[in-house]
C-alpha cells in the first residue's frame, strides 16, 4: 500500500501598477472649420500594462499600437484595455 501525502504551496498574488499611458499628436494641417480636413494623428504609449493593451477610438479600429491617423480636429476618448 502507497500512502500520499498531501502538499501546499504558499503563493502570494500582488496588484500590478497603475497603468499609465502618454500622448503625442500632430495637428491638422488646414482646417476649414467643418472638421473636414482628416491628416491629425494621435499617438498613444501605455507602460505597466499587462499582457497585449488594446486602445480604441470611436470610429476606427481597435489596434494594439496605439496610433490613429486620419483625424479631424477634435477632442478624442481613446480607452487602453
Amino acid at each position: 500500500m502507497r500512502m500520499v501525502v498531501p502538499a501546499s504551496v504558499g503563493v502570494t498574488i500582488s496588484l500590478a501598477s497603475s497603468l499609465s499611458v502618454s500622448e503625442s499628436h500632430t495637428d491638422v494641417i488646414c482646417n476649414d472649420g467643418s472638421g473636414t480636413s482628416d491628416d491629425g494623428t494621435a499617438t498613444l504609449t501605455a507602460t505597466n500594462g499587462v499582457g497585449t493593451l488594446t486602445y480604441g477610438l470611436t470610429g476606427q479600429a481597435s489596434n494594439n499600437t496605439g496610433i490613429f491617423t486620419n483625424l479631424a480636429a477634435g477632442t478624442y476618448l481613446i480607452p487602453v484595455r
